[in-house]
């Protein structure tokens, strides 16, 4: 990181507006930052670093105490600071929180916290944070890869911490190299080692919790108590089961004789049982024998019943036979009258056959009518038909040649478009060219009219820095005389200020008597210290004035050279558009650009007009072939038309007038043809209506016949059979024929009397068999006593039940006992892969976490290495400035306790041939193992690819503590290191360096705050 430029307002001592332009001490300055204590020169890198991350370069200073106690309640307190990195520059704006007078109105309010954060390119500026503090914050560690502290310690060395990186411990300085390096990747490796040990570790762990929590559940602390457990009741357990097998088997036993005497005794229960039923069954025996009587009077009316039965059907056949003769005689009546009515209506089918020839010969003629009308409706059909096609091809020809002509109209429509677009198109290249010229053209104007600018700029800044060099070399001349009379002063009251130092009876300082008998007395009023100090400031102030005008008239003097050439040169491209000004040229520009645009419209037009043209033509030709295909159509549709009228006028003159109407025949013979019928059935409905009556008459009066002779024979056969039921009754048991009609009623229930009658000999005899059947059973069997087995049964049960209840204890304790150690033994096994895995990660992660021998973690390990490097290249420095007397080297001895190792430096010294802790040093040798530890870190940084440039170092206080040649080796150190591309600022009051550095950055306090004034 390289400092442009640093603005501050109303920021620490700065009343005002105070900038600091680092771009006049040149590129590889080193340059010293001067002023009496108080005046702010601290205050320029708190500013600095407050810029980039919001705090001040000492932490016993907060950002919101920055602000100028002078500052006018208006003004608010604004740090800007313009900074180059990695060869891209940047701007950022800090505005700290403070109190301002309101913008309205009166009284005060908060102005919060802003940060802004810009990258710059050339003029033009892009916007990376808006606003936000953190943002902004966030932003610059991710730029510079360093944290405050980071950047306090190896770019801002702040008075009271310069020797914070050379006495920080492994973990800190770890830390900051870690930053510096970009390590991270090794500490990532650190980490996820140690997490993956310690996943392994915890399921190591959760994995014997496990195994304790099996075993607690069936109450054991180790699994050799678990086995013992296992081993003890097992011969319990197997004779437990034993005896429920036992007991299991008796229980059965004892049920299977349960159930023979409940068999054996429900068998002596059926029998019982049987025995009731068949004494309350015989008890019904005389009420069966009445239903047998019944049955037999029954059975004796069935015997002469049919008798009885031939003489009802024939009285009852004699009746109907006597009605049907009635009923036949008055049909016959009735087919007399019709027969004489069909005799009658005969008379008139002579009259109905005449009349019906003559329908049939004028049938015959209409229907030679009909071939004629069918031709003369094909005629006409086919005659409409043509007038139809021939309508439909004339139209379509029409139609046809409307749209050829339309065609042939949009062809020639396109073509004159196309004419004009490439008469339009023929200054495309040209208005092209003239735009490609213009765009060159306003480029180069507006270079111009930069450079112009700049010129002119530099040509008023030529004649402010001309005078303002003369200013400062007199001033310069004047503070050179007056410091040299001030140390001629000084000098001179050398031995007056040695004499106000006398004591008696001490010895002098120069020859060492104890006697002071004239001690010298000064002639002049010696100058102070203070005196001599603000001197030295003001001389050096001047010469950083004359130094920085001299700088920037060189500096000037070069671009006004340098800038001349270019602005011919450029006349010189533009040529006769240099009298245009960068306005007109746009406008030209755009004007051109529209018309070119245009023309690219155009030249797309025209590729659409030619694919339409090529579109049209292709139509044109198809509606062409339309045509001649439509013609010839037309053409044969009228021949055909012709062809039909003269076979129409034909069939016209075939047919007589009334039956050219189409259907007109057809109607007139159905209706010929419907009277035909008509009359058919009227000759055929006589005829046969006179037959039927012939018949109808013959068939009654042969049916009254029959049916006289009928009622005869059955009249004779009534009497016979009536004397034959007389005899049957005679010599039957029933007295009347009430009495035998009374018998037959009962016809009726026999079958429900038998029914009855079977059934109950049928329980009679199922009964009697059932129980001589479980007689046969139960011969020789006694009744058993089911209370007594039935106790037995229970007291079987009862120790069956027990025998199984305590097998059942000893076997589910002994399956907890094998299933917790199976448990035991799967969670052993796990714990055993896991430990094994651990000796490998575990081994591995302690190893990268410097958990073992020196304590070395990985990252620092390699930092170790890095660490080398750099304390390597700062020995060579340190070295050079003690005269060869120290060297930097890194400790390899473990620390003490568990206290983290290998970063940790020490310091050789080859006067006494040991090696001692850094903290011995003496405030001038801490200094300058300081320096060349933040030098060689720099150039070790630098070296690494990837690394963070460190191209700027600032050093608060520190050289006060040196000797003069110690200080001019420091110096030529610092000198050395500009030469290598660095910036170096020093913030000393020493007025050696005053001597030996001519740049500088004076600042000067006042009653009214502070300002800067640079040297060079």
């Amino acid at each position: 990181m390289r400092p442009i430029k640093l603005s501050m307002t109303a920021f620490g001592p700065f009343i005002a507006t105070e900038t600091v332009d680092f771009e006049v001490f040149g590129e590889r300055p080193l340059f010293l930052i001067n002023g009496a204590t108080g005046a702010g020169k601290t205050t320029i890198l708190d500013a600095i670093c407050f810029a980039l991350y919001g705090q001040t370069t000492g932490k016993e200073r907060e950002a919101v105490q920055m602000r100028c106690d002078y500052a006018d309640d208006n003004t608010t307190t604004t740090v800007e600071f313009i900074f180059e990195l990695a060869g891209q520059q940047y701007r950022i704006v800090r505005i700290p929180e403070q109190t301002r007078a309101k913008k309205s109105g009166e009284g005060t309010t908060t102005q919060k916290a802003r940060a802004e954060l810009w990258q710059v390119n050339g003029e033009s500026e892009t916007v990376l944070v808006p606003e936000k503090v953190t943002e902004a914050t966030q932003k610059i560690e991710e730029l510079t890869g360093l944290q405050v502290d980071q950047f306090r310690q190896v770019m801002v060395l702040p008075q009271g911490q310069f020797r914070r990186l050379l006495m920080a411990d492994s973990k800190d300085r770890e830390q900051i190299f870690s930053q510096l390096f970009e390590t991270g990747i090794y500490k990532k490796i650190e980490d996820k080692l140690k997490q993956l040990a310690s996943q392994v570790e915890s399921k190591v762990r959760v994995l014997k919790n496990e195994q304790q929590g099996v075993l607690q559940t069936v109450g054991f602390d180790d699994v050799e108590a678990l086995l013992n457990s296992i081993t003890e009741i097992g011969p319990p357990c197997e004779a437990a089961k034993k005896l429920k097998k036992e007991k299991e088997s008796d229980y059965l036993t004892a049920v299977k004789t349960v159930d023979a005497a409940k068999v054996l005794s429900q068998n002596f229960v059926q029998l019982q049982r049987l025995s009731i039923e068949l004494k309350e069954l015989e008890q019904h025996t005389s009420t069966i024998d009445i239903k047998e009587k019944r049955l037999k009077w029954v059975e004796l009316a069935q015997k002469i019943k049919p008798v009885f039965t031939e003489k009802t059907r024939i009285q009852a056949e004699l009746e109907i036979v006597s009605q049907q003769r009635d009923v036949a005689a008055k049909v016959l009546q009735q087919a007399d009258e019709t027969l004489k009515q069909a005799t009658l209506n005969i008379a008139q089918v002579k009259t109905f056959e005449q009349e019906k020839d003559q329908l049939k010969q004028q049938g015959e003629l209409l229907k030679s009518y009909r071939q004629r009308a069918a031709r003369l409706q094909q005629t006409r059909a086919e005659s409409i038909a043509a007038e139809s096609t021939h309508t439909k091809s004339t139209a379509k020809l029409d139609t046809e040649t409307m749209q050829l002509e339309r065609l042939k109209q949009q062809l020639q429509q396109r073509e004159s478009e196309r004419k004009l677009l490439e008469q339009s198109l023929t200054k495309e290249a040209e208005v092209s060219g003239l735009v490609q010229r213009l765009e060159q053209m306003v480029s180069l104007r507006q270079r111009l009219d930069a450079l112009l600018l700049k010129k002119a700029s530099s040509e008023t800044s030529f004649a402010t820095i001309t005078q303002s060099g003369k200013t400062a070399a007199n001033h310069k001349e004047q503070k050179d005389k007056a410091l040299k009379q001030q140390d001629l002063a000084w000098h001179s009251g050398q031995a007056a200020i040695l004499a106000r130092q006398l004591q008696q009876d001490h010895p002098c300082l120069v020859c060492g008597s104890l006697d002071h008998p004239m001690p010298a007395q000064a002639t002049i009023d010696l100058p102070t210290d203070i005196q001599r100090e603000a001197a030295h400031q003001e001389l050096e102030l001047a010469q950083v004035n004359l130094l920085k005008a001299r700088e920037e008239y060189s500096k000037i003097k070069s671009d006004l050279e340098g800038l001349t050439p270019q602005i011919s040169a450029l006349h010189e491209q533009l040529g006769a558009f240099s009298e245009q000004s960068i306005s007109q040229l746009k406008q030209l520009y755009d004007e051109q650009a529209d018309e070119l645009n245009k023309l690219q419209k155009s030249r797309q037009q025209l590729t659409i007009i030619n694919q339409q043209m090529d579109e049209s033509k292709r139509s044109l030709e198809i509606a062409e072939q339309y045509i001649k295909q439509s013609q010839a159509q037309c053409n044969e549709s009228v021949m055909q038309l012709q062809t039909c009228k003269v076979q129409l006028e034909s069939a016209l003159k075939e047919l007589p007038e009334q039956y050219r109407e189409s259907g007109k025949l057809e109607v007139e013979i159905a209706t010929i043809e419907a009277s035909l019928t008509k009359l058919s059935q009227q000759i055929e409905t006589a005829q046969q209506a006179h037959i039927e009556a012939g018949k109808h008459y013959s068939s009654t009066e042969a049916n009254l016949e029959t049916l006289k002779s009928r009622h005869d024979a059955l009249a004779s056969s009534a009497e016979t059979a009536m004397q034959r039921w007389l005899q049957a009754l005679e010599h039957s048991v029933f007295s009347t024929k009430d009495d035998f009609q009374q018998a037959d009623l009962l016809v009726e229930e026999q079958e429900r009397l038998s029914a009855e009658v079977t059934d109950f000999k049928k329980k009679l005899q199922t009964l009697q068999g059932a129980i001589q059947e479980r007689e046969k059973i139960l011969a020789g069997e006694k009744q058993p006593d089911l209370e007594v087995l039935q106790t037995a049964l229970a007291v079987a049960l009862d120790q069956k039940n027990q025998a199984e209840y305590a097998w059942q204890i000893l076997d589910k304790k002994l399956n907890q006992l094998q299933a917790a150690k199976k448990s035991f033994d799967t969670l052993a096994v796990k714990q055993s892969a896991y430990e094994q895995e651990y000796k490998t990660i575990g081994t591995l992660s302690n190893v990268a976490n410097g958990n073992t021998g020196n304590k070395i973690s990985l990252q620092r390990f390699v930092l170790g290495v890095l660490l080398d490097d750099v304390l390597l290249a700062a020995s060579s420095r340190l070295t050079l400035m003690s005269k060869g007397r120290y060297n930097l080297l890194r400790k390899e001895d473990r620390a003490k306790g568990n206290k983290a190792s290998g970063l940790e430096m020490e310091v050789e010294d080859t006067y006494t041939g040991k090696l001692r802790a850094v903290s011995t040093l003496s405030g001038g040798e801490s200094f300058l193992a300081s320096l060349s530890l933040a030098l060689g870190l720099s150039d070790v940084v630098q070296a690494y690819a990837g690394g963070i440039r460190l191209e700027t170092l600032f050093i608060d206080e520190g050289f006060g503590s040196l000797d003069s040649d110690t200080l001019d080796l420091a110096i030529k150190t610092l000198i050395d290191l500009r030469n290598t591309g660095r910036m170096v600022g020093i913030i000393s009051h020493v007025s050696e360096l005053k001597e030996q550095i001519t740049m500088r950055l004076d600042v000067i306090s006042g009653r009214q705050g502070s300002k800067i004034q640079l040297v060079y």
